[in-house]
């Protein structure tokens, strides 16, 4: 279900790093991107994406997991490391970020997609013993959490995750 590339993308060093048990949140975002077809190596963008936010000072890709468009699951940080996804300090130092191929407030989200995040929240919330702060109410969109506005990561998403949590 859930493919490791983590050491196949960049990393300039550790955001800092936390206990397990501290993680209470999961962060659901989508990555702006519309050009990608979701179809071809999905490696290169996931390396781009990775450079551009070490570009903005970060250490490395602020998610620990993506999801391509084909529904794909891809680790790409370790659980521990500290990401800046959440643009609130207070939900990011014990949180961690999923992240899903495109805009979605401006093209529909691919049922594939849907359904991977789906499954990865269930595994996360009833399957994952090392993660035992994360509970289905751990769950949370973007425009959720976030300080300023953002559409991060559209409507549609957004009423998944929280009919996840509050189901």
């Amino acid at each position: 279900m859930i493919e490791q590339i983590a050491t196949k993308l960049p990393w300039k060093g550790s955001m800092g790093r936390r206990k397990l048990s501290d993680i209470k949140y999961v962060i659901v975002h989508h990555d702006a991107g519309l050009a990608f077809d979701g179809v071809s190596d999905i490696l290169p963008r996931y390396i781009s994406e990775a450079n551009y936010h070490i570009g903005k000072g970060w250490k490395h890709l602020g998610y620990s997991f993506k999801i391509a468009k084909d529904g794909k699951v891809y680790q790409t940080v370790p659980y521990e490391e500290i990401g800046v996804q959440a643009g609130n300090y207070a939900y990011f130092r014990n949180s961690f970020g999923i992240c899903l191929d495109g805009d979605f407030s401006k093209q529909e989200v691919p049922k594939a997609q849907i359904d991977a995040l789906k499954e990865l929240m269930n595994h996360l919330a009833y399957h994952s013993p090392e993660l035992p702060g994360v509970t289905k109410k751990s769950f949370y969109a973007h425009k959720e959490v976030r300080l300023l506005p953002t559409f991060c990561p559209g409507e549609v998403v957004k009423k998944v995750v929280k009919d996840f949590r509050l189901s």
